[in-house]
């Protein structure tokens, strides 16, 4: 219960809500206005990645309708390509008290912004079951090695259990139910801080020490951050919504020639650039390190690089 709203007012939020949302996708908009109260918002920024921006009309309105006292909603409509990407200063900026950033991890700390943030994984609700008798099948088949052919004599060492953070909680379900079936000694969520257990970002990933992944999600860019950390894992991938494993695969060979290629062709000339000039030899990317990664060699004419590199 929200304690400023009628018995009334109340069922007319939980209707809305489950009218006006998916069923399946957890936006805590109880959670929200409850947080929102208890921080005495005036105008809050809710961020929300491309996929999701569909939904952000509606929020905005039961924010709008059903928080405590009269608020100001903005909605920003920047491109958000990770978690990484929190607008803070733009919410700051809009003069918000709040902000709230909707589908992705906990990478910047919440201490670390210029206005108090929430964070709203969008968890979304999937049958585990499924998932459970996928990861079975996988461990009575002959595991492939990494590159994608098959040996007889291979064996599982560990299985490690990832996802994106969506479908954290299917995978921790999953590890205990494979637990109590007695698979306890070789199933392991892995964790990456600042990262939960079994969270993986595009750019933050554990190094596993078993030989077999099965990763949640419904799409390769986050279980390819895993892949490029770890080449001699095999990896699976199950799509939550046609509910099939897919045998993944990743050409690390190609990854470190065109990388290798990008490296040496980097070449400094020193000069005194003149007024209203700007020429480079080397663009450093000082954001996401993916970006050089995945089109960096082929988006430029001068070699682009990540700080790593």
């Amino acid at each position: 219960m929200l304690p400023w709203l009628s018995d009334r007012k109340y069922q007319l939020l939980i209707e809305s809500i489950n009218k006006a949302l998916p069923q399946n996708y957890d936006f805590e908009i109880i959670k929200t206005l409850t947080r929102l109260s208890q921080v005495k918002a005036k105008s809050v920024c809710l961020q929300f990645p491309e996929g999701l921006l569909a939904w952000a009309d509606t929020i905005a309105f039961l924010i709008e309708e059903f928080a405590d006292g009269e608020i100001d909603v903005f909605v920003v409509g920047d491109v958000v390509y990770g978690a990484c990407c929190i607008d803070d200063i733009r919410a700051a900026y809009f003069d918000c008290d709040f902000l709230v950033h909707y589908a992705h991890s906990c990478l910047v700390k919440v201490s670390d912004m210029d206005v108090p943030c929430l964070y709203i994984f969008v968890k979304i609700k999937i049958d585990p079951e499924d998932f459970v008798k996928a990861i079975k099948n996988i461990i009575f088949m002959v595991l492939p090695d990494a590159s994608g052919g098959h040996s007889k004599e291979a064996t599982l060492t560990k299985l490690h259990l990832n996802a994106t953070v969506q479908y954290i909680d299917v995978v921790h379900f999953a590890y205990r139910k494979l637990v109590e079936d007695g698979y306890g000694d070789r199933i392991s969520i892995p964790i990456c801080s600042p990262l939960s257990p079994g969270e993986t970002l595009g750019c933050t990933s554990a190094k596993l020490n078993g030989n077999l992944c099965v990763f949640l999600a419904d799409g390769r860019f986050h279980i390819e951050s895993s892949m490029i950390q770890n080449p001699h894992v095999v990896y699976y991938r199950f799509d939550p919504f046609t509910r099939r494993m897919f045998l993944e695969k990743y050409d690390h060979q190609a990854l470190y020639l065109t990388r290798n290629r990008v490296l040496r062709s980097v070449r400094i000339n020193p000069r005194v650039p003149y007024l209203n000039e700007f020429t480079a030899d080397l663009i450093v990317n000082v954001g996401c390190p993916r970006m050089s990664i995945d089109w960096g060699a082929e988006s430029c004419h001068i070699p682009f690089i990540s700080t790593f590199e």
